[in-house]
C-alpha cells in the first residue's frame, strides 16, 4: 500500500514530473437518478467513468506480510507524531517528500538522506535500521519563510530499547555530504539547485533546557548564511530525528527542543502493536471504505495511501490548523487516499461543509480557474485547472507527484462523503470523480 521508490528514482523525480495518461473512454449505461446528499441532479447514463470501477472492490483484510503490517502500524503512529506546524506556526508548506509512513529500511534511508545530495550517501542508514530490527516509523515535514525555514520530525520504532539506543548511536556517526538539495515547486516550473555548507560542528543546542528529554547528539553547519541542525535522540523503543534549517542557531535549536519535548510526551501515549500481532492489523479499520475508493488503473499509490484517522491525516493537509477545526466541525472520522481521496463525515451536512471549504480554498489558489466545461452527468461536481502547470515530459510518474502537483482537480459530495480527484488530464480527472460518485452512491 506504500509507494516504493529507489534513491535513484527519487532523485530523478525531484528533477522532473510527469503527466498522467488519460484513461480509456467508456460510456456508462443506466438510468438517470437523483443524487443523494446534495450531489445535484446526477445522470448515470451521461457519466463517463472510463476504465475506472463503478462498484466497490473486495474488502482488503489484514496486513499479513511485513511491509503492509509496518505501513499499517505507521499509520497508527502518525497520530502520535508532532507536526512541525504545532511548534512553529510559520511552517505551513507541506514537504510531500518528507511526509509519509516509513514501512521499511529503504524508506529509512531515503527519509534520513534528504535534503542532502547525492541521496545515495545515506545507504548506511538503511543498513543500521536493518541491523537493529527497525519496525515502523513516520515522518512529517514542513517549510516556511520565517526564522525557521524547514523542519523535519521523524519517529522510528525498533524492536526494543537497546536496539533503538544502538541505532541512534550509529546513525549519529553517518556524516552527510557537504551539500543540500534545494527544490522549489513554483509554477510554471520547478527549480532545483545545490547549496554547499560548512562542515558539521558537534555540540549544537547545548545549554538549552529540554527536560525531560535531551538530544543525544545535535550538530550544526552554516549553509548560505543559514544554519542547518540535525539531531538524533533515543527515547525508549524509538529514535527521534529532527532536521532544521533556520536563519540563526537560536530559533533552530528552539524548534528542535520544542519538538523533542512534545514528541517524547506524545509517543509515550502511543500503544505499539506487539510485533507478533502486527500481521493481524486491519488494513482498512472501517472494513469497507478502502474498497469503495477508486484505485489507479496502473496500480500506483502515493506515499499517503491508506485509511487514516483524521488527526493522523492532518500531516498531509495543506493547512493542518484550519483542517483540524474543519474536521471537528464536520465530524470527519476517516480519510482514505488511493487514486481519489474520500472524507467520511458525520452526515451529509458535514460533507457539504467540507466541500464548501475545499472549493473556497481551491478558488483562492493563484493561477487556478474552473474548467470551461463541467462533468458530464454530474453537475454537482466542480473541477479546476492550474493555468500554469509544471511541464510533465514523461508519460508516467509517481502518484505522489500527480496529486501534489495536480493540473486538474475535481471536488464533489454524496451523502456523508466528500471526495476529490487529481490528474494531469482533464478528462481523466472527470472520469475519476464520476466513478467515485457511482461507487459511493451505489449507482
Amino acid at each position: 500500500m506504500i509507494e516504493r521508490m529507489t534513491a535513484r528514482a527519487l532523485s530523478a523525480l525531484a528533477m522532473v514530473c510527469a503527466a498522467v495518461a488519460a484513461g480509456c473512454t467508456e460510456i456508462a449505461t443506466g438510468t438517470a437518478v437523483k443524487a443523494p446528499g446534495g450531489a445535484g441532479d446526477a445522470s448515470v447514463a451521461q457519466m463517463d467513468t472510463g476504465s475506472y470501477p463503478t462498484t466497490a472492490g473486495p474488502p482488503i483484510g489484514s496486513a499479513a506480510d511485513d511491509p503492509q503490517a509496518a505501513a499499517a502500524e505507521a499509520r497508527r503512529m502518525a497520530g502520535y507524531v508532532v507536526g512541525p506546524w504545532q511548534v512553529e506556526a510559520s511552517l505551513r508548506d507541506l514537504d510531500f517528500y518528507a511526509t509519509a509512513p516509513i514501512p521499511d529500511t529503504a524508506k529509512v534511508m531515503m527519509t534520513l538522506s534528504l535534503p542532502f545530495t547525492p541521496i545515495s550517501w545515506g545507504n548506511a542508514f538503511g543498513d543500521i535500521a536493518k541491523a537493529h530490527s527497525f519496525i515502523a516509523g513516520f515522518e512529517s515535514g514542513r517549510a516556511g519563510t520565517g526564522e525557521v525555514q524547514k523542519l523535519y520530525n521523524v519517529v522510528m520504532r525498533f524492536a526494543d530499547a537497546d536496539a533503538a539506543a544502538a541505532a541512534a548511536r550509529e546513525m549519529v556517526a553517518v556524516n552527510p555530504p557537504p551539500a543540500l538539495l534545494k527544490m522549489t515547486w513554483n509554477f510554471p516550473r520547478p527549480t532545483t539547485s545545490t547549496e554547499p555548507f560548512d562542515s558539521w560542528q558537534t555540540g549544537a543546542c547545548t545549554g538549552y533546557d529540554s527536560e525531560p528529554v535531551k538530544p543525544d547528539f545535535a550538530a550544526s553547519a552554516s549553509a548560505g548564511g543559514r544554519i542547518a541542525i540535525r539531531s538524533f535522540t533515543n527515547h525508549g523503543l524509538y529514535v527521534l530525528y529532527q532536521f532544521v534549517i533556520a536563519m540563526t542557531t537560536n530559533p533552530g535549536c528552539d524548534a528542535i527542543i520544542d519538538v523533542l519535548k512534545e514528541q517524547a510526551r506524545l509517543i509515550d501515549r502511543f500503544p505499539p502493536t506487539d510485533r507478533e500481532e502486527m500481521a493481524d492489523l486491519p488494513l482498512d479499520p472501517t472494513g469497507r471504505l478502502w474498497a469503495r475508493t477508486i484505485p489507479a488503473p496502473d496500480g500506483g499509490e502515493p506515499f499517503s495511501a491508506g485509511v487514516w484517522q483524521p488527526n493522523s491525516w492532518l500531516h498531509f493537509e495543506d493547512n493542518p490548523v484550519e483542517a483540524a477545526t474543519l474536521f471537528q466541525d464536520a465530524g470527519v472520522d476517516w480519510v482514505v487516499q488511493r487514486s481519489t481521496r474520500v472524507y467520511q463525515a458525520r452526515n451529509s451536512a458535514g460533507s457539504a461543509r467540507l466541500v464548501d471549504r475545499f472549493l473556497a480554498d481551491t478558488r483562492a489558489l493563484p493561477d487556478v480557474k474552473p474548467t470551461q466545461t463541467g462533468v458530464p452527468g454530474f453537475p454537482g461536481a466542480t473541477c479546476f485547472e492550474r493555468t500554469k502547470p509544471i511541464p510533465l515530459p514523461v508519460a508516467r510518474t509517481a502518484m505522489t507527484l500527480r496529486q501534489a502537483l495536480w493540473h486538474f482537480k475535481c471536488i464533489a459530495q454524496t451523502d456523508r462523503y466528500a471526495f476529490i480527484s487529481f490528474s494531469g488530464d482533464e478528462k481523466d480527472a472527470k472520469q475519476q470523480i464520476s466513478a467515485q460518485y457511482r461507487v459511493l452512491a451505489g449507482k
